[in-house]
């Protein structure tokens, strides 16, 4: 009587379960799908064997139908490698998870699933600031999700690593010892590496790669999925032909000289009048006219203009608001008309 059948991972040979025989023979599949080549793979006495399957690595996983109750491994050779006790009669099993890495049995009025291994993967990259600019400071979080079936070990800190363009491994976290869940995610901050955890943004566009558990300090049922890679353009940093810190574009926009340091709209100075009112300097440029806005929100959308057209009184011209004048708190200036 046949128990239990099932077929090696390419499907080039037959495994059947004979109860009666307490027995497991194998065949091998020729091309037309006939069998040929019948062999006892194993005998279990006493007893017999019951559901069979076979894993990814091509070893057989089978259930014994009598007692004493094991599932049995066994390499393609017919050499066991270990058994698992099961307290109920089994009568078949399968493999379930994210990478078949579970093992589901079934026995008696139960159904047992056997949590094996975690199975690490990056989902993303976080940068701080978001968009950085050329010159600027940079650092990196990496969340990292578990969706295997087994909790990564305590006590053992979930390394990643990430390397930013030919900069190898130029940044890492290497701090987080607590076990992470099946199915979980956390963020992991890269607070340490070459440059103690930032790089500096370059020009360009940067192929970043991140590498979870590079150092292998646990097993899990999938390495082959542990890189995450993502590309980050850094933008050159605007033309300032006269390098007073202000681009070329911003200096034009506000009517001031790009050929020019000294030729710049910058706020001076905001002095308190003794009527409540306020003085307001900046910086000007002869011939130029300004006008001065203001809001009372930080968040309202659009500037109120608070004056008519300010003529420019030299390298710095001073506008006086009075109370009466307006009731807002935040006041800008800029080229008129």
């Amino acid at each position: 009587m046949v128990w239990g059948i099932c077929f090696s991972p390419d499907e080039t040979v037959l495994y059947i379960s004979d109860s009666v025989g307490a027995q497991i023979r194998v065949f091998d599949v020729l091309p037309d799908n006939t069998l040929t080549n019948s062999r006892v793979f194993k005998v279990k006495n006493p007893g017999s064997f019951d559901g069979i399957r076979t894993d990814a690595a091509g070893r057989l996983w089978a259930g014994s139908g009598a007692g004493p109750f094991y599932e049995y491994v066994y390499d393609p050779n017919g050499t066991l490698l270990g058994q698992i006790p099961v307290p109920e009669t089994m009568s078949n099993l399968c493999f379930g998870g994210t990478n078949q890495e579970m093992l589901f049995i079934t026995a008696g009025p139960s159904i047992y699933g056997i949590t094996r291994q975690p199975d690490l993967v990056v989902t993303s990259i976080q940068r701080i600031p978001k968009s950085p600019a050329a010159g600027q400071s940079t650092t990196f979080s990496i969340v990292v999700k578990n969706q295997g079936t087994g909790p990564t070990p305590a006590g053992v800190a979930t390394r990643v690593a990430l390397s930013v363009g030919t900069l190898t491994n130029w940044v890492w976290a290497d701090g987080y010892t607590h076990p992470i869940p099946p199915d979980s995610s956390v963020v992991l901050e890269c607070d340490a590496g070459v440059s103690g955890g930032a790089w500096t943004a370059t020009p360009g566009t940067h192929a970043l790669r991140a590498v979870a558990d590079d150092l292998r300090r646990f097993t899990e049922s999938n390495v082959s999925n542990n890189t995450f890679t993502a590309s980050l353009v850094i933008a050159p940093p605007p033309i300032d032909t006269d390098g007073d810190g202000v681009a070329d574009d911003d200096e034009i926009v506000a009517g001031t000289d790009p050929q020019s340091a000294a030729s710049l709209l910058r706020i001076l100075s905001t002095r308190l009048l003794g009527d409540g009112g306020l003085a307001l300097t900046w910086t000007s440029v002869t011939a130029k006219t300004y006008r001065v806005a203001c809001k009372s929100r930080l968040n309202d959308p659009a500037w109120t203009d608070v004056a008519d057209v300010i003529p420019s009184q030299g390298e710095t011209t001073t506008w006086t608001n009075r109370p009466a004048s307006t009731g807002s708190v935040f006041l800008r200036v800029r080229v008129g008309p």
